[in-house]
């Protein structure tokens, strides 16, 4: 399972990353899509590296479980080795028929056998375990790194437009402001034209009279 997701994961940081390449900043819908595109599988990758860790943890807590296990197991072993031995002698001692007790030490030899093998065994499924655990924590912290460089890029896009935005408008308003006044300024010079006709008119008239 763990393998599973790391294989799964890393196709996912693999895509983010090739998303964070394509981040597109031109205002078209297009590209606005790159950062949409970029922002969800930088969201993804974070997602599977945290299920991988999460089974990757599962997976240490299963193999101390197993060495645990096995430890106990070779304990019993030993014990029935000893017993086995002591049971033997025993017999030897009292001259009986051994062959029970030699069967029985050969028996209980073999499970020790066993027991230290899966001892073994064991520790070394925990010490890959503990290296599964450390790598899907680094995933974990790539993952996360590329989504917040990701976060970067797309934050950055934003604001500049909301400068370009801003300025925009502030442009337009000072336009706008400008339009007025000279519109106020042509009203004005029209009123003092009507003006002055009206004045020349009357003194054209006053001059043919």
């Amino acid at each position: 399972t763990a393998d599973a997701q790391e294989t799964a994961t890393d196709t996912l940081i693999t895509a983010a990353t090739d998303a964070k390449t394509a981040i597109d900043a031109a205002d078209t819908d297009t590209a606005n899509d790159t950062l949409t595109a970029a922002e969800t599988a930088g969201a993804t990758a974070v997602t599977a590296a945290t299920t991988y860790v999460a089974n990757a943890t599962t997976l240490v807590s299963e193999a101390t479980q197993a060495v645990t296990q096995a430890n106990e197991a070779k304990t019993a072993a030993d014990d029935a080795v000893e017993q086995a031995n002591d049971a033997l002698a025993t017999a030897q001692a009292a001259n009986e028929d051994t062959s029970a007790q030699e069967q029985a030490v050969s028996d209980a030899t073999t499970a020790l056998n066993t027991a230290n093998t899966s001892v073994t065994d064991a520790n070394t499924a925990l010490t890959n375990a503990d290296a599964e655990l450390t790598d899907a924590n680094d995933t974990l912290t790539a993952a996360t790194n590329l989504n917040d460089a990701i976060e970067a890029v797309t934050d950055g896009i934003v604001a500049d437009d909301n400068t370009t935005a801003l300025t925009a408008a502030t442009t337009a308003a000072t336009a706008q402001a400008q339009a007025n006044t000279a519109a106020n300024e042509t009203t004005t010079a029209q009123d003092t034209a009507d003006a002055q006709e009206t004045a020349t008119d009357t003194l054209i008239t006053a001059a043919t009279d």
